[in-house]
């Protein structure tokens, strides 16, 4: 699965940057609220199993993030 993050409409972005500042790693923080600043939609996981799918859904829902995912595609030549 490929795992997409983004924040969700009509969010208060300080209060949910703040959440994910006291939970995440530093560089985890960093990474993300900048990707977020840049775009709408941010890729923190290629590739990953269910599982690791599954606890990037939980922890970052939890934070308030809107969490996407979808069937990771290879093209075969």
């Amino acid at each position: 699965y490929d795992v997409y993050v983004s924040y969700p409409p009509n969010i208060d972005l300080n209060k949910i940057n703040s959440c994910i500042r006291d939970n995440l790693s530093d560089s985890e923080t960093e990474e993300l609220i900048k990707g977020l600043a840049e775009k709408m939609q941010v890729i923190i996981a290629e590739w990953c199993t269910r599982d690791e799918w599954d606890n990037a859904q939980q922890s970052l829902s939890y934070l308030g993030s809107d969490v996407i995912t979808s069937q990771s595609l290879e093209l075969q030549q």
